[in-house]
């Protein structure tokens, strides 16, 4: 067999298998907009390839590579642009969405499968006997396979495009059952801000020392939070929260110049924080608004130290569903004396002595509920 008859096969089952995992990867990540060019392209160049499998004509072939090198041109650039100028979930991550759905493995096995045994029935069709089995059989393939290329082209757009992207407000229209706009409006909005989970919360409190005029102990705080987006096809607006609530009792006497100091705010690895910011008497609620993409994770990390008084019960709850949340104390004063710490979780209330440089879990909970304290602890003075 010819040279020119090998590479004829070989674009004939390579070239459709191309792009169309192409256009299918670039219509999951970009949308239906950017691969209509793409779209075009690849529809001509199969057809071209289904009805041409008999002829030599070089022209024809000429014009199926050039729309294939078009097709792979606008996919590619697509890519590239989509990547510049949309802050989207990372490529990694949209790729492995294909990983965890096999349906599109299947779409793309059986759209390939087709291709490629078209030559060997085009090669057991008798060209001369135009009435025997194979070269009716032959006809009837083709016809259904252009056929199957369109329809095939319009199902795997509705499974990978998910049109559902463009259709959130109506979900939220069918969910409450409202057609007013103003009003779905006001409840996708609220869905969105309420679209996203903890998934991990870890708090660390370090005793750094303790004042015995004030009578109160000086402790750093750091918490680590991830953030898991419900919602695979809307962004969820979400914020970084520094809440201290300080009544009379937690005020300190003598009065300091504050009663802490914010030192970091990060939030994806990108500090917020310009320069630390006092803690008054008063307490403080802070936010940081950031925005967690479709089906992404926001990562928190805030850093900020407050006076704490003896025995004075301090608190700490989120106002998100978290799948697991853990706190610890570590007890780092260097003067004389150690406290003891009364822990209350829920129910359950245990009081214990601290050991100097050794951690304590105050709580470690599973699938953390708002409304109530995830715990609460009190520290005696240092005996």
């Amino acid at each position: 067999m010819p040279h020119e008859a090998y590479a004829l096969k070989f674009a004939t089952i390579a070239i459709p298998f191309i792009l169309t995992a192409s256009f299918t990867a670039a219509a999951r990540m970009y949308g239906l907009k950017s691969i209509l060019p793409t779209l075009v392209s690849i529809a001509l160049s199969l057809v071209l390839i289904t009805v041409n499998q008999r002829l030599t004509n070089p022209d024809n072939w000429i014009l199926i590579a050039v729309m294939a090198a078009a097709g792979v041109a606008v996919s590619i650039t697509a890519f590239i642009v989509m990547d510049i100028f949309k802050k989207t979930e990372s490529t990694a991550a949209k790729i492995s969405y294909f990983r965890d759905n096999k349906q599109y493995i299947v779409i793309l096995s059986a759209f390939s499968i087709a291709i490629i045994v078209t030559p060997l029935f085009s090669s057991l069709a008798d060209w001369v006997d135009q009435k025997g089995f194979w070269f009716g059989f032959y006809q009837s393939w083709t016809a259904g396979l252009v056929t199957f290329i369109f329809l095939g082209i319009a199902g795997i757009l509705v499974s990978v495009y998910r049109p559902s992207q463009d259709q959130f407000k109506r979900r939220v229209s069918h969910l409450f059952d409202v057609n007013d706009t103003a009003a779905i409006d006001h409840l996708a909005s609220s869905v969105q801000k309420n679209g996203y989970y903890a998934k991990t919360v870890k708090r660390t409190y370090t005793i750094e020392n303790y004042s015995h005029e004030q009578k109160a102990y000086k402790i750093s705080i750091t918490h680590e939070a991830v953030h898991k987006n419900f919602l695979w096809d809307v962004s969820a607006p979400d914020q970084a929260t520094i809440k201290l609530t300080l009544t009379e009792e937690d005020k300190l006497n003598p009065p300091l110049d504050s009663m802490g100091s914010i030192i970091s705010v990060r939030i994806n690895d990108n500090e917020r924080l310009t320069r630390p910011e006092p803690i008054p008497e008063q307490g403080i609620d802070k936010i940081w608004p950031y925005t967690i993409q479709a089906g992404g994770e926001g990562h928190i990390r805030t850093i900020h130290y407050c006076y704490y008084k003896a025995n004075e019960p301090h608190s700490f709850g989120v106002n998100r569903f978290a799948r697991h949340i853990k706190s610890e104390i570590i007890y780092n004063c260097t003067d004389d004396g150690v406290p003891d710490i009364t822990i209350k979780t829920g129910n359950l209330v245990r009081t214990e002595r601290l050991v100097r440089g050794h951690p304590i879990v105050m709580a470690d909970a599973k699938d953390y509920v708002p409304g109530a304290d995830a715990f609460e602890f009190t520290l005696s003075e240092p005996n």
